[in-house]
């Protein structure tokens, strides 16, 4: 229904069928190339086959098996870019556009967090039915016929008047998933259960679908976690002195990464700790309550705040930050996104 509407939406709505060989990636598709809106199914697709058919036609695109095509990073690159309104890339003096939703299928999920948090994620498993209509049979056909006609009808009436019910946690909802919620939402706004359903399934995509932060960046917020529980009255931490607990602590849990001092302060700034001075004895970082709040939010994303050695007795019993609600909802925690981390 999305595809319909696509003009009324910010975000294009992408799916990621993901599942092993038979287990009927190809038939999904083929059953959406019946009823999507513009449909163009292809098994791969070049950058400048890319942008050309969506400046002429904006189809929903349909690529199957996405990890067997020719460039896999550039065709990765073209579907991030695709995602938002307005956004535009320049080929030979033309600025070109390829907003539209897409659908791409994979025997495993790409190593890219970007596009996977613009996904929704379908996991596929084979089928031991046997009595499954083909997507090419008349019937079929003449079903997927008939529904198009009703799509078709429904955009022309629905057109000027969609509206976004609310509706229960959907305020829970991270930032993409709930661009994703509002792109799929929106076409079908009246149906108020239908909308519910869509928030209780995204709730659970979003906790599957959560990105890690790199064993360097969890080690500083580990450390950093710990620093400002253990010294609760001291406002700034040197960063020489930082950057050797953190060493220590990678050589802990064995990994293969150690910081200079630059390479720290380059982490630090990634992760939103940009209030630094120069001091007589180095860079100081300055842990006010505002970076205090952002390692609590850190550290309930990634999970730091549930090890061992910080659910010992005691461990925060005098930290207001802990004893807030989100530090035992983490639900309700911010994400990585609200809190500025891509």
């Amino acid at each position: 229904m999305s595809t319909w509407l696509i003009e009324s939406v910010q975000v294009a709505p992408y799916l990621a069928l993901v599942g092993p060989p038979h287990s009927g990636k190809t038939t999904l598709l083929q059953v959406l190339n019946l009823v999507c809106r513009r449909p163009l199914l292809t098994a791969d697709i070049t950058s400048a086959a890319f942008y050309e058919v969506y400046e002429k036609l904006t189809p929903t695109l349909l690529v199957d098996e996405t990890l067997t095509a020719g460039n896999r990073r550039a065709l990765f690159h073209l579907f991030r870019t695709g995602t938002t309104r307005g956004s535009v890339a320049f080929r030979k003096g033309r600025s070109l556009k390829a907003f539209g939703p897409k659908v791409i299928t994979c025997t495993e999920l790409p190593n890219d967090a970007g596009l996977n948090s613009r996904c929704v994620i379908i996991s596929m498993q084979e089928t031991n039915r046997n009595n499954l209509a083909n997507p090419t049979d008349k019937k079929i056909l003449d079903i997927a016929d008939a529904l198009r006609k009703q799509l078709l009808q429904y955009r022309l009436e629905s057109y000027n008047s969609l509206r976004l019910p609310k509706v229960e946690r959907d305020d829970q909802l991270h930032s993409r998933t709930r661009d994703l919620y509002h792109a799929l939402a929106l076409p079908m706004g009246t149906d108020t259960n239908c909308c519910k359903e869509l928030v209780r399934l995204f709730k659970m995509q979003q906790e599957i679908n959560r990105e890690p932060l790199s064993p360097a960046l969890t080690a500083i917020v580990r450390e950093l976690y710990s620093y400002i529980h253990a010294y609760p009255e001291d406002g700034k931490c040197a960063q020489k002195e930082l950057a050797v607990r953190v060493n220590q602590n990678l050589e802990l849990q064995q990994e293969n990464v150690r910081l200079n001092a630059h390479e720290l302060g380059r982490a630090l700034t990634s992760l939103g700790f940009t209030d630094r001075k120069r001091t007589n004895v180095g860079f100081t970082v300055w842990l006010n309550l505002k970076a205090r709040k952002r390692v609590h939010q850190l550290a309930r994303y990634d999970g730091i705040d549930q090890e061992e050695q910080f659910q010992r007795d005691g461990f925060g019993k005098n930290c207001a930050l802990c004893c807030e609600p989100a530090a035992s909802n983490p639900a309700a925690a911010e994400t990585r996104e609200d809190i500025g981390i891509d």
